[in-house]
């Protein structure tokens, strides 16, 4: 009867652990989703001015070697 027992409450633990890990994976795969979508939205958003943006990060890379260069001592 002692083993029944035992064995039953093995079957409810294996029960409980396969739960978790199914909720588990859902999680994570809700996780990767989201981070595909904001992967997908920076891409459109920001990565499509990359050009804009690195013209932009160089003039102003040159100006403070400019302001450096010729500025007081």
């Amino acid at each position: 009867m002692y083993v029944t027992q035992l064995t039953k409450c093995l079957r409810k633990d294996l029960a409980n652990v396969r739960t978790l890990a199914d909720l588990s994976r859902k999680r994570e795969s809700r996780k990767l989703r989201q981070a595909q979508i904001v992967q997908e939205i920076l891409s459109e958003i920001i990565f499509a001015h990359e050009a804009g943006l690195r013209m932009t990060f160089e003039n102003i890379v040159a100006s403070v070697h400019f302001s450096y260069a010729f500025g007081p001592s």
